[in-house]
């Protein structure tokens, strides 16, 4: 922690620990352009230095650079709390991540979990209609396919004449 606050790129982040959990707290902006380093740094303290089993942190749903310093820092996200924290005159959601001892951070397991927490379960396959300035389409076909573990949907696509 750095206690001059004179300089502009000087900010804290404190990990209040009940038991062998810990809660993440950040500065408000501007954040430092090692954040994602300082925040892994103090995660990997608390985890290893001082048994917490469980770091936790919220972060405005709209604080983009705080959630992508906690992506690369390896926590995952575990939901959306409603109106749960206040700026200005109103509400904002926030998002809560989280941070275990047992998880896998610096490999590729720990990233596809980390992206598992993020990215949608269900994904949306739309059609789109192109057409070109000579009277053709392209006609876009879905298929789909069992490749062992999990379908795959393919489009095939082809110029016809539109009629």
């Amino acid at each position: 922690m750095v206690d001059d606050e004179s300089d502009p790129e000087d900010f804290r982040i404190q990990v209040e620990v009940v038991g062998d959990c810990g809660r993440l707290l950040l500065d408000d902006p501007p954040y430092p352009e090692g954040l994602t380093r300082a925040i892994s740094l103090t995660s990997d303290d608390a985890i290893l230095g001082h048994k917490v089993r469980r770091l936790e942190a919220r972060v405005a749903v709209d604080d983009g650079e705080v959630i992508h310093a906690l992506h690369r820092a390896g926590y995952r996200r575990e939901g959306r709390l409603r109106q749960a924290g206040s700026r200005g005159d109103g509400w904002m959601d926030e998002f809560v991540y989280s941070r275990l001892a047992t998880d896998e951070i610096y490999t590729r397991t720990g990233h596809t979990g980390m992206l598992d927490s993020v990215l949608p379960t269900k994904r949306v396959i739309s059609h789109v209609l192109v057409h070109d300035g000579v009277g053709r389409v392209l006609m876009c076909e879905t298929t789909s396919k069992q490749t062992g573990r999990a379908s795959c949907r393919e489009c095939r696509s082809r110029w016809s004449q539109y009629h």
